[in-house]
């Protein structure tokens, strides 16, 4: 059968356009000078696209986030500091009546200011370690020869025992860092 289903209804010629007016490339009817047109076509708007197009650099600089500083927009310490306050009020008004009052508790100023002094000296990765292992490993000595004496063992062994490994710790990671910076 050579009948066609036609779904639409076409004038003659118009079966070669697309719907926006353009010619539509036929392979058996398209001469290579036609073909050569359109590649040199298609380069030229490559290469206008190339010209105006902006390297991601650029992309980027204009698209700053507001959260992050950059070299342009640098805020002062105060500004940031009420900024962050603002942002942590805002965030307890959406929180329940017990975690609104611990929000308020942890994010009082004199709490921040503790826990970043503490933060920044007594919890000390190297220091916790070794005092942990130094705790640990005095800790099972000391039960051992209770055992084989007969004494009794005193639980205030491991305490003592970790804050000496930890001031252990503090020490060695303050002459690491002393040697690394020279």
């Amino acid at each position: 059968m050579s009948e066609q289903l036609h779904n639409r209804h076409e004038r003659p010629g118009e079966q070669d356009k697309n719907p926006y007016g353009e010619r539509k490339l036929n392979h058996e009817t398209t001469t290579s000078l036609e073909k050569e047109k359109t590649y040199s076509e298609i380069k030229e708007l490559l290469n206008k696209v190339e010209k105006h197009a902006d390297t991601s650099e650029n992309i980027e600089a204009k698209h700053v986030n507001p959260h992050t500083q950059t070299k342009h927009a640098k805020l002062s310490h105060g500004a940031q500091s009420i900024s962050a306050q603002r942002q942590i009020k805002e965030v307890q008004r959406h929180l329940r009546g017990s975690d609104r009052q611990l929000s308020k508790l942890i994010h009082n100023p004199t709490v921040e200011t503790i826990s970043d002094v503490a933060g920044a000296t007594v919890a000390r990765p190297s220091a916790l370690m070794v005092g942990g292992i130094t705790s640990f490993i005095s800790s099972i000595v000391v039960v051992i020869v209770c055992r084989f004496y007969g004494y009794e063992y005193n639980y205030t062994i491991a305490l003592i025992s970790f804050g000496g490994g930890f001031l252990l710790g503090a020490f060695f990671e303050l002459i690491s860092r002393a040697l690394s910076r020279k």
